[in-house]
């Protein structure tokens, strides 16, 4: 697992703690269908559960496009030793990852809670 999968898995753990948090204290809402179904059906635990298994899946499908050649290579040799294509490819499809997760996060917070501004 390269860093940047260790930054993605990071934030999306911290939107889920944010997100409890603000359900928790009453400041915030889920405003994703999806979400909010396994919110009505499961409780916290379905809607975390929900949260979990959907970001792991997007994940996985990062690593998995990177191809298996390439994994096995990465996983082989440390940062350091990765050839600089190597590297630029990690670097694209995890920073696209990273910054639409945060992009999209901020956007649709402030889209479903204008009222905390």
């Amino acid at each position: 697992m390269s860093g940047y999968c260790k930054i993605l898995i990071s934030i999306c753990f911290l939107d889920l703690l944010s997100t409890l948090i603000g359900m928790r204290i009453g400041e915030i809402e889920e405003k994703n269908i999806y979400y909010m179904y396994f919110l009505d059906k499961g409780g916290i635990f379905g809607f975390a559960m929900a949260k979990i298994l959907i970001n792991s899946v997007c994940v996985f499908a990062i690593e998995l496009s990177l191809n298996e050649k390439l994994i096995n290579y990465i996983n082989s040799k440390t940062w350091t030793q990765l050839t600089e294509s190597a590297r630029k490819k990690v670097r694209i499809y995890y920073g696209v990852a990273i910054i639409s997760y945060c992009l999209f996060y901020i956007i649709s917070f402030f889209a479903v809670n204008p009222y905390l501004f």
